[in-house]
């Protein structure tokens, strides 16, 4: 396995549960200096006949996330991480990360690779992201 920063997006998938409301989630997100945009979704006509119309689910998006070890900063940046927030109860908000993408373009084929980073990439955002919003 090459240690070199990956490139393209990696699908993570995992959720987490949070026991602060919506609102106080997105605003735990912008106190730690991040963004926190909420997108819609697109719908675009694929096909009249075979398929009308594919929708793509509203998600929010947090930019540059700086991945850092300890007081020290090491050198890859998320380009941006995707994310559903969903209220299941008053005070209790899951969040689902839908993937994170990196700054350079490419594509990882090798499933091995992409299951490692995944999982990687999962711990570090529960450890310093997930768990400093909480």
């Amino acid at each position: 396995m090459r240690s070199e920063i990956p490139r393209g997006t990696i699908y993570i998938g995992d959720a987490y549960n949070i026991k602060l409301p919506k609102d106080s989630v997105i605003a735990s997100i912008l106190r730690l200096g991040y963004n926190c945009d909420f997108y819609e979704g697109d719908s675009a006509v694929v096909d009249s006949v075979i398929r009308p119309v594919t929708y793509l689910a509203p998600y929010y998006q947090t930019d540059n996330i700086i991945r850092t070890y300890g007081d020290s900063i090491i050198s890859d940046t998320t380009a941006s991480v995707k994310y559903r927030l969903e209220e299941v109860k008053p005070n209790r908000t899951r969040l689902t990360i839908i993937n994170v993408t990196f700054p350079q373009e490419g594509n990882i084929q090798d499933w091995r690779t992409l299951k490692h980073l995944s999982e990687q990439y999962s711990r570090w955002l529960n450890q310093n992201w997930i768990e400093k919003v909480k």
